[in-house]
C-alpha cells in the first residue's frame, strides 16, 4: 500500500516538475485562451484539434484516434471498477463489525485502480508522442514551453 502511494506520488511529482503547469503556446502558432491551453495539456484529443497546424497525415490521424479510443475505453472501465470498489469500501465501513484487514484490502484495490488510471493517461500521451514526427513534436513542445523570463529572480540557470 505504501509502495503504491509512494510510486504514484513520485510519478505525479516527476510529471508536475517535468511538465509546466501552465503551457504557453509559441507566439502566433496557437490562439487558445488560458483555460483552453490548460485543458489541452490534459486531453490527448488536443492533437486532433491541431491536426491542420501540425499537418498530421491521414495515417497519423487514424493511429491517434485509435489510441485515444483505446484509452477512453480503458478509462471508462477503470472508472466503473473504481466506483464499485468505493461502494464496497463504504459497505465495509458501514458494517457493524469493521475488520481492519478488509478495509486495508479495499483501500489497496482502490489505490491500484488509481495507479492504472494514471498509467493509462501517461502511456496515452507517450504513445501519441511517438506517432508524431520530430518536427510535430517540436511544435507541440513549444506549446508546453515555459514563458520567457520577465526580470524576476529565477533560481534555475
Amino acid at each position: 500500500m505504501k509502495l503504491t502511494a509512494i510510486l504514484c506520488l513520485s510519478l505525479l511529482g516527476f510529471f508536475s516538475f517535468a511538465l509546466p503547469s501552465q503551457p504557453v503556446p509559441a507566439k502566433g502558432l496557437f490562439k487558445e485562451s488560458q483555460a483552453q491551453r490548460e485543458d489541452l495539456s490534459r486531453d490527448p484529443r488536443f492533437i486532433l484539434r491541431l491536426k491542420d497546424k501540425l499537418k498530421l497525415s491521414p495515417d497519423q490521424e487514424e493511429k491517434i484516434q485509435a489510441r485515444i479510443l483505446e484509452s477512453e475505453t480503458t478509462d471508462i472501465r477503470l472508472t466503473a471498477e473504481l466506483k464499485i470498489q468505493e461502494i464496497q469500501l463504504a459497505a465495509i465501513i458501514r458494517s457493524k463489525k469493521i475488520r481492519r484487514e478488509q478495509v486495508k484490502q479495499a483501500i489497496q484495490a482502490i489505490e491500484a485502480i488509481h495507479g492504472r488510471l494514471l498509467r493509462n493517461q501517461i502511456f496515452t500521451h507517450l504513445d501519441i508522442h511517438e506517432i508524431l514526427t520530430p518536427k510535430q513534436r517540436a511544435m507541440v513542445s513549444k506549446m508546453h514551453s515555459p514563458p520567457p523570463p520577465d526580470g524576476r529572480f529565477n533560481p534555475l540557470p
